[in-house]
C-alpha cells in the first residue's frame, strides 16, 4: 500500500485503494499459482518481495506511458477544436463580407447596366450621324467628281 499510495494518479480515492487491493490480489494469486506449477512440473519458481516492487514499479512506468500519450492526443484535440471554433467565427466574419460585397456589387450591376444602355443610345445615335455624314460624303463627292 506505500509503495501506491504515494504515486500520483488521475483517479480519486476509491478506485486508488481499489488498485491496491487488486495488486495484491495477483501478488497472492501468483504465489498460490507457482506451488501448483511446482507441483505439476517439478520446478521451482520464486515469488519475492523483490518481483512484487517489480511489478508495482513496471505498473507505474505504464501507467506513466499511457497517461502521457493520452495527454498528448487530448492537446491534440483542444488543438483541433480551437482551429474549428476559429474557423467558424472566420466563415461568420466572411459572411458579413459577403452580404456587404453584395451589396457593393449590386450597386455596381445597376450602375453597368445604365451605362451600358447609354452606350447603346449614344451608338444609335453615333450611326445614324455616321449615316448621314456618309451621304453628305458622298453628294460632295459627287458633285467634286462633276466638276
Amino acid at each position: 500500500e506505500r509503495f501506491i499510495a504515494d504515486f500520483q494518479m488521475a483517479t480519486d480515492d476509491p478506485t486508488k485503494r481499489a488498485l491496491m487491493s487488486h495488486m495484491a490480489n495477483v501478488h497472492t494469486v501468483v504465489r498460490a499459482t507457482t506451488v501448483e506449477y511446482f507441483d505439476t512440473y517439478r520446478r521451482n519458481v520464486y515469488v519475492t518481495p523483490k518481483s512484487y516492487l517489480s511489478f508495482l514499479r513496471s505498473y507505474q512506468e505504464l501507467y506513466e506511458r499511457k497517461h502521457s500519450g493520452i495527454k498528448v492526443l487530448a492537446d491534440k484535440i483542444n488543438n483541433g477544436l480551437t482551429k474549428l471554433l476559429e474557423a467558424q467565427e472566420d466563415v461568420g466574419r466572411m459572411k458579413v463580407e459577403l452580404a456587404a460585397s453584395e451589396v457593393v456589387l449590386a450597386e455596381a450591376a445597376r450602375k453597368s447596366a445604365l451605362l451600358l444602355k447609354e452606350i447603346t443610345a449614344n451608338t444609335a445615335v453615333a450611326e445614324k450621324t455616321k449615316a448621314s455624314v456618309k451621304v453628305i460624303a458622298d453628294a460632295a463627292n459627287e458633285t467634286a467628281s462633276t466638276i
